[in-house]
C-alpha cells in the first residue's frame, strides 16, 4: 500500500513540474518573438516617456555554461522620477528575465525636479540547446 501511494504522490509531483515546465517553455517562445530593444520601445511608448529616450542600445553578451546574457543601455533625459520608477519596475515586473543591473542618475540641468538616468539591463535567456 505504500508503495501505491508513493507512486501517486510521484505522479502529482510529475503533473506539477510538466505544468511548470509549459508555462516556462510558453514565456520562453513570446520572448523569443521579439527582441528586448522592441520591447523596451514599445513600454516607453505606452508608458508615454518615449520622447525622453536619447537612446536604447545592445551593449553586448556574455554566455555562461547554459544562459545568454543581452547587455542592453538605455539613456532617458529630463525624466520625472516617478515616471522613471514606474518603468524600471515594468522592466523587472513584466517580462521574465529582464534584470536592471546598474542605474545612474543625474540631476536634468534646465529643472532640478527632473532626472537623466542611464540603466543597464540584462536580458537573460536560455541557450538554444537546453530543450526548451
Amino acid at each position: 500500500m505504500k508503495e501505491l501511494e508513493r507512486l501517486r504522490e510521484i505522479g502529482k509531483e510529475y503533473v506539477e513540474y510538466k505544468n511548470k515546465y509549459l508555462v516556462l517553455t510558453e514565456m520562453i517562445e513570446k520572448k523569443r518573438n521579439s527582441s528586448v530593444l522592441t520591447y523596451l520601445d514599445n513600454m516607453s511608448q505606452s508608458l508615454g516617456i518615449r520622447d525622453n529616450i536619447d537612446y536604447i542600445r545592445p551593449k553586448g553578451t556574455i554566455e555562461d555554461d547554459d544562459l545568454i546574457k543581452n547587455i542592453v543601455e538605455i539613456k532617458i533625459d529630463a525624466i520625472v522620477v516617478d515616471d522613471l520608477v514606474r518603468f524600471m519596475n515594468k522592466i523587472e515586473n513584466q517580462r521574465p528575465g529582464l534584470l536592471i543591473y546598474s542605474i545612474r542618475l543625474k540631476p536634468f540641468f534646465k529643472d532640478r525636479s527632473k532626472t537623466d538616468a542611464t540603466i543597464k539591463i540584462i536580458d537573460i535567456n536560455l541557450k538554444e540547446n537546453m530543450g526548451l
